[in-house]
């Protein structure tokens, strides 16, 4: 004998309450889902936080124009100036402070004048550490000390510390985060 479930005359509410609460409950859910996987496409054409070369200047890009004051209170134009190393250091940044030896080698390895090597120390003017910065740059680099929202660091929308940047007749040649990713990118040393 087969099992028959009889409702009697009128059908249970609790039985209707129960069905439009999971068909409510499975809408949600297909909507919520629809709604992750929108917020994971979208996150997928952006690129990726930190990422390097989303924060620095494309090779082959010109170089912005910027107005920057030196440390010794000079003025640098980049109409003007014709860098072929620039760098950008924060006295914050740990990594920055690691690279500046080898920045200093680099530069002075290629033989590179001095006002041909631009680096822009970003932090408050009355950091020591910013001050040591520029004390050991000086003698190879030209150093502008700035503000993080600087002329210079808002020309090159630069939030990423440390950058290097290659630079031939104005125009980005090669770019890193540390200076031996410039070191295979180098031109020939200079006699």
């Amino acid at each position: 004998m087969p099992l028959v479930l009889s409702l009697g005359e009128k059908p249970v509410p609790y039985l209707i309450a129960a069905v439009v609460f999971t068909t409510v409950l499975g809408l949600l859910n297909l909507l919520l889902t629809l709604a992750v996987l929108r917020r994971l496409r979208e996150q997928a054409t952006q690129p990726a936080a930190g990422n390097p070369d989303s924060e620095l200047l494309p090779v082959g890009a010109p170089l912005p124009a910027f107005t920057g004051h030196t440390a010794g209170g000079g003025v640098v134009d980049g109409a003007t100036a014709k860098p072929e190393v620039l760098a950008f250091l924060s006295t914050t940044c740990g990594a920055c402070l690691e690279q500046v030896s080898a920045l200093i080698r680099y530069v002075t390895d290629r033989g590179i004048a001095r006002d041909a090597a631009l680096v822009v120390v970003v932090g408050p003017a009355d950091d020591p550490v910013g001050t040591e910065l520029t004390a050991d740059i000086d003698p190879v680099a030209t150093v502008l000390r700035e503000p993080l929202d600087g002329p210079v660091c808002r020309a090159f929308n630069q939030r990423l510390f440390p950058t290097f940047y290659l630079v031939a007749d104005g125009v980005v040649r090669a770019r890193s985060i540390d200076v031996d990713g410039l070191r295979t990118h180098a031109e020939p040393t200079r006699a």
